[in-house]
C-alpha cells in the first residue's frame, strides 16, 4: 500500500486537505493525485474545502523523478485537476513558502488564494527544458491575460507577491505563518452562505471564460431556480427580520 500524501481533517462543515509530503516539499506525485481524487469525492458534504501545504511549501512542483521515470506522462494529475475544478463547493488554496509549477497550477484550480509573505510563485519548467503542461498554458492567459502569462512561464523563476496579487495570481496576502488560519476564516464565512446559490455561482463564472456570451446568459437564466429556494426565502426573511440568515442548501 502506498503512504498517505494527505492529511484531512475538519473545523466544523470546513474540510482542510494537506498536502503531506514534507521531505519533497510537497512534490506532487501520482499516488497523491489519486489520493486528492478519492478526497474529493468524499468531501461534498463540507462547505468549504481548504486545501495547504507546510511553511516550507505548499508545494514545489510536480515530483520530476517520477514525472520522467516513463516516457509517457500520467494521466493521474489532469484528472485531480479536472475533479478540483468541478469541486462544487468553494475551494481556497493557502499559500506558504514555495509554489511552483504543478503546485502553482494546483492552487489555480481554487477558487481563492490566500498567501503568507514570503511565499514564492512561478513557473521554473522553462529552465528545466519543457514547458508547464496540464492545461497551465490555458489556464492562466484566461487568468491574466497573455502578455502576463507569456512573462509568467517563459522567463521562468519567481515574481514578487505584490505582482502576483496585483495580476490575480493572488487573491489576498497574510502574515507569514498564516495563510491556513486566514484561509480557514475566510471559509468559514464562506461556508456560512447559501450552499445552493454558491455553487450555482461558482459554476456560472467559471463557464463565463469558456463560451460565448450568449450561451454563458442563457445558462445563468437557467439557474433562476435558486429564487425559489428555501435559503432564498430564508435570506430575505432574515433582512425583513434584521437578523444573520441561516442557511441549510435547500
Amino acid at each position: 500500500m502506498s503512504p498517505k500524501t494527505l492529511a484531512v481533517s475538519r473545523r466544523g462543515v470546513v474540510a482542510v486537505v494537506r498536502l503531506d509530503r514534507p521531505e519533497k516539499l510537497n512534490a506532487m506525485n501520482s499516488a497523491m493525485a489519486a489520493e486528492l481524487v478519492d478526497q474529493l469525492g468524499r468531501l461534498e458534504d463540507a462547505r468549504c474545502l481548504v486545501i495547504a501545504g507546510d511553511r516550507r511549501a505548499f508545494s514545489a512542483g510536480a515530483d520530476l523523478a517520477e514525472r520522467f521515470a516513463t516516457a509517457e506522462a500520467s494521466p493521474a494529475w489532469p484528472a485531480a485537476m479536472a475533479a478540483l475544478a468541478a469541486f462544487p463547493r468553494p475551494t481556497i488554496a493557502a499559500i506558504e513558502g514555495h509554489c511552483l509549477g504543478g503546485g502553482l497550477l494546483l492552487a489555480l484550480h481554487c477558487d481563492f488564494r490566500v498567501a503568507g509573505q514570503g511565499a514564492s510563485l512561478g513557473c521554473p519548467e522553462i529552465e528545466r527544458g519543457f514547458f508547464p503542461g496540464t492545461g497551465m498554458t490555458q489556464l492562466v492567459p484566461r487568468l491574466i491575460g497573455p502578455a502576463r502569462a507569456k512573462e509568467l512561464m517563459m522567463l521562468g523563476g519567481t515574481i514578487p507577491l505584490a505582482k502576483a496579487e496585483a495580476w490575480g495570481l493572488v487573491t489576498s496576502i497574510v502574515a507569514a505563518g498564516c495563510a491556513e488560519s486566514e484561509a480557514c476564516e475566510l471559509a468559514a464565512r464562506l461556508a456560512a452562505g447559501p450552499p445552493v446559490a454558491l455553487r450555482e455561482l461558482k459554476r456560472l463564472i467559471d463557464l463565463a471564460s469558456l463560451v460565448p456570451v450568449e450561451e454563458a446568459i442563457a445558462t445563468e437564466r437557467s439557474a433562476r431556480h435558486v429564487s425559489g429556494t428555501r435559503d432564498a426565502s430564508e435570506g430575505v426573511r432574515a433582512f425583513l427580520e434584521r437578523r444573520k440568515p441561516h442557511f441549510t442548501g435547500q
